[in-house]
């Protein structure tokens, strides 16, 4: 499949006058899904435009990054996951959740109710700002 065949296959998730949330600045993709929204009167976040990645860093056990969504800035996330893509999914997640959520997330979340659940991708939020 090609990425025009890709792209056109996932944003059919997309629900007229919600959020979309698009985590790549590929232009056929981001192209694609332009129209899509448009076609449904979907708001588009767009990453680099709507949020940005501002750091994606190696960390003890896992990755650090810092994320300026719509609704709020949050600072040195802890991501017990490795890789580059996992600081990328990370910031994709807690944009998503403000758009459902249609607001900044909490100040504060705990490693605790994670782990409990035996969830490896525990997240620590230490401070969100704006």
């Amino acid at each position: 499949m090609t990425i025009r065949e890709i792209a056109s296959d996932k944003v059919g998730i997309f629900r007229a006058h919600a959020v979309a949330v698009v985590a790549t600045t590929d232009a056929t993709v981001v192209e694609i899904a332009r129209e899509k929204a448009a076609k449904l009167g979907a708001t588009l976040w767009l990453l680099d435009e709507s949020f940005f990645l501002e750091q994606n860093d190696l960390a003890v056990g896992g990755r650090v990054i810092t994320v300026l969504t719509p609704y709020s800035r949050y600072e040195e996330v802890l991501v017990s996951l490795h890789g580059i893509h996992q600081g990328v999914n990370a910031a994709t997640a807690i944009v998503a959740a403000e758009a459902f959520l249609g607001r900044a997330l909490a100040s504060t979340w705990s490693r605790r109710p994670w782990r409990a659940h035996g969830c490896r991708g525990a997240w620590n939020l230490s401070r969100a700002s704006r």
